[in-house]
């Protein structure tokens, strides 16, 4: 591997991090180069850090995100969306997604909640006929959100869904996702 930074332990962990997340610790799709890669890194992988980064601690502003999100999804047809109206930690909404995704039934998740005028996603999906990633592109234009075949995001500015509030933005979301990934929800 070629590069004009040096290699530590600390570039090292990150970049396996790195890999091992976009691949769902190797459980979607990867390839030769994923797999040469952190092999190559293996060498500087200082694995306690690894640890650390694997499980960081949950606040309870956290643990109250999931509680909103448990208490408030819905599922139909495989979509499952889980509002979170009081944001504290936008981080929070990848874990619950995470968190979400291998529940029975489920075969695509989105969070999404409220920061700075802004209605923030995150989503994940385990089906393979589709690429969320690109679905989310198309839906909201000028590089607001997209991402992976089974991982993605966005921030969506309120006036691009012609929104001037926190409630509304977020019902207007469920209504925008909903047409975007199929189906009506009850």
């Amino acid at each position: 591997m070629n590069s004009a930074i040096e290699m530590n332990r600390e570039v090292a962990t990150a970049l396996a991090f790195g890999i091992r997340t976009d691949t769902l610790g190797f459980t979607r799709s990867f390839n030769a180069v994923d797999l040469r890669a952190l092999s190559w890194l293996g060498a500087w992988i200082d694995w306690d850090l690894m640890r650390s980064f694997e499980s960081p601690p949950r606040s309870q502003e956290v643990l109250s995100i999931f509680r909103q999100a448990l208490t408030d999804a819905r599922l139909e047809n495989g979509l499952m969306l889980a509002p979170v109206a009081k944001m504290a930690d936008r981080d929070a909404l990848s874990q619950v997604a995470d968190f979400l995704l291998p529940t029975e039934g489920v075969d695509i998740v989105i969070t999404y909640g409220v920061r700075m005028s802004k209605v923030i996603l995150s989503a994940r999906s385990t089906n393979d006929s589709i690429h969320i990633g690109r679905i989310l592109s198309n839906t909201f234009e000028e590089g607001r959100a997209g991402g992976h075949k089974a991982l993605a995001g966005g921030q969506i500015p309120f006036e691009d869904i012609d929104c001037e509030n926190g409630q509304d933005a977020m019902e207007k979301m469920a209504s925008i996702l909903k047409n975007a990934f199929g189906g009506e929800m009850e």
